[in-house]
């Protein structure tokens, strides 16, 4: 499989089963997932979301959808570290300074 078609069928993936805002469990493991996959250095939950500044997140929505992301083989290793929020950031380290690179 080329690039695009993993592009489309990783999309359409996504589009399959709907996640509401701050719930989306599924979608965070798979990003997470091939991020580390692909050798980045991933950071999830807490560790890239400042609580306090998050708007319109139902934590009984939350609950239902971490138990919903079990359910479809999110491991629970992934859905402890997210400490409920699903927020994703990778880094990719290049090995070379800011400046070495300018």
């Amino acid at each position: 499989m080329n690039i695009f078609e993993e592009a489309i069928q990783t999309r359409r993936k996504f589009h399959s089963r709907p996640e509401e805002g701050w719930t989306e469990f599924e979608t965070s493991y798979l990003v997470a997932d091939r991020l580390k996959t692909l050798g980045w250095k991933v950071a999830v939950g807490l560790d890239v979301i400042d609580a306090e500044a998050v708007l319109g997140r139902d934590p009984e929505l939350v609950q239902k959808a971490m138990k919903r992301a079990a359910s479809q083989g999110v491991p629970a290793e992934f859905l402890e570290r997210t400490n409920g929020y699903t927020g994703v950031i990778g880094t990719f380290d290049t090995g070379l300074s800011c400046t070495e690179i300018s």
